[in-house]
This record gives C-alpha cells, structure tokens and sequence, in this order.
C-alpha cells in the first residue's frame, strides 16, 4: 500500500494476510475527514475491509473528477500524462508485488503512483 500526503511524502506498506495493519494506518484509514484518492478506491477499500477488517471511509476515485472537469475517465497511468505530464510505468503494474522484497524500480513506480 502507498500513502502520500499533500506535502508528497510517501509510506510503502507492505502488507500480509497474517499481520495486522499499524494502528496508525487504520486510524488514518477510518478517518472520513482525511481523504484517499485514486483509482478504484472503493474497490481497495472492500480488500481492506474483507481481508483486514479496517473501514476505510472518504474514500474518491479520481476518475470522477477527470469526468468533472471533461477528461474522459481513464487509469493513473493515463490521467498522470494527461493532467500532471507524468509518465508512469504501465508494465510494472504487473510486477511481482508479492516478492519478498521489492526492487527499486517498484518502489519508484509506487512512491510516483502514490504522488
């Protein structure tokens, strides 16, 4: 999981079946008033609700504000070029985020996302 703050500070998580998330996180989570933008945020936030039982709440998908302002809905890769003029690596999206331990060019691709 990433995390980035307005200030573009990022937190990689990674997170396992067996644990539980930090306390913290799920506070951050919980919080309605802190707001979790992406893509498919609702989609995340089910997987966390399924598989950690933490509630994520003020959850927005950032596809709905490219619609708002006369984008045409599209994935983080793609609203990244059009909006920011930022290239992200569509191909890592199907690295091995289950490896022990990430390489460096997966945490450059979540720390971008995240940001």
């Amino acid at each position: 999981m990433q995390v980035s703050s307005h200030k573009g500070k990022v937190a990689l998580v990674r997170l396992s079946r067996n644990q539980q998330l930090p306390h913290a996180l799920g506070l951050l989570l919980n919080n309605p008033r802190i707001i979790k933008s992406g893509i498919e945020t609702i989609k995340d936030a089910q997987y966390l609700r399924n598989d950690y039982g933490i509630d994520v709440k003020g959850t927005y998908d950032l596809r709905y504000l490219a619609e708002a302002v006369g984008l045409k809905p599209a994935s983080l890769e793609k609203l990244s070029q059009q909006v920011l003029n930022r290239t992200l690596n569509h191909n890592m999206v199907f690295s091995d985020w289950d490896a022990h331990e990430l390489d460096q060019e997966q945490i450059k691709y979540a720390e971008e996302a995240a940001k």
